[in-house]
């Protein structure tokens, strides 16, 4: 069923495609690229080649994962000296796919992070001390094997009050709703689904935020997640696994909203009092949001064509 549902977005997309002959085609990830390439190849005049990608996809991935995705990312290459903009969430993973990808047109390559629209920062709130109970806040899917969820219920539940979290998540597999289930309390609340215009008014009334991928894959290695900047768009501290490499950059501890770096495979070490701490530490607000990083796509999508 689903591949019929594939058929018609990209047939659908090559028609409209032909019918409005735009001189720019943007695609995000390369399961969207194959009407971009057949209309390209189509178009006598070239148009202007964009493409970001929101995740980073090792060459084994490519290999063993989809096969649509396998096809389209080959014909991808073809024209990746072709294009005008080509865009990663972070150095890291820009390094990783140029290093995978070196026949990439070098001048096209650009950072895009995922930030926040700047409106976020109106709910933010300035708690100058974090009292008890702390309010932890997870947004996100849910999995025994790739997140520290276990980790986490389990040293909630040993605070015996001291920690909340409430976990917002579309995605929930039936062995970490079991976990769940067993340790659900006042404390520990599945709240199901916040939609991004939400989230800012949500939770903004939560003190830390949490990211708590395993970094299984590169891609979670190397990621610095849009839920990072959400948080602190929100005011609100983060706490992520050591594990991760991609928040690094923007670890601190001596202004606040703190940025911590976590060992959840150790927290019976982990001085969670210790990581609340405001006492004489300055407010420092969130700097990124997204207004800033578009305006060079904007710049760029809207420089003549060349071939004019």
């Amino acid at each position: 069923m689903r591949i019929f549902q594939y058929l018609a977005f990209y047939i659908g997309s090559i028609v409209q495609l032909i019918k409005r002959r735009p001189s720019h085609l943007f695609w995000i990830e390369t399961l969207s690229a194959f009407p971009a390439i057949i209309y390209y190849y189509l178009k006598a005049k070239k148009p202007k080649l964009f493409v970001h990608y929101h995740e980073y996809e090792s060459p084994e991935e490519i290999r063993n994962g989809m096969y649509l995705s396998h096809i389209f990312h080959w014909m991808e290459k073809k024209i990746y000296p072709k294009l005008t903009w080509m865009s990663h969430t972070n150095q890291d993973r820009m390094d990783l796919f140029v290093n995978d990808n070196p026949e990439v047109n070098p001048h096209s390559l650009r950072i895009m992070p995922n930030y926040p629209p700047k409106w976020w920062k109106d709910y933010s709130r300035d708690y100058k001390m974090l009292g008890t109970p702390v309010k932890l806040v997870y947004v996100g899917a849910l999995s025994l094997e790739t997140t520290y969820f276990k980790e986490l219920l389990q040293l909630i539940h040993e605070t015996n009050g001291s920690l909340t979290c409430d976990f917002y998540s579309f995605s929930i597999d039936n062995k970490t709703q079991s976990l769940f289930d067993q340790y659900k309390s006042p404390n520990i609340r599945f709240k199901g689904v916040v939609s991004q215009t939400d989230f800012p008014k949500v939770i903004s009334k939560y003190h830390v935020g949490l990211i708590l991928y395993k970094g299984h894959i590169p891609n979670y290695i190397f990621n610095a997640p849009n839920k990072l900047f959400e948080y602190l768009a929100c005011g609100l501290d983060v706490w992520y696994p050591n594990k991760m490499k991609g928040p690094e950059p923007y670890k601190r501890d001596s202004v606040y909203p703190k940025v911590l770096s976590i060992d959840f495979e150790d927290l019976d070490s982990f001085n969670w009092k210790s990581a609340i701490s405001r006492e004489g530490l300055k407010e420092e607000k969130s700097a990124y949001y997204c207004e800033e990083v578009y305006k060079e796509l904007v710049e760029a999508i809207l420089t003549p064509l060349s071939n004019k």
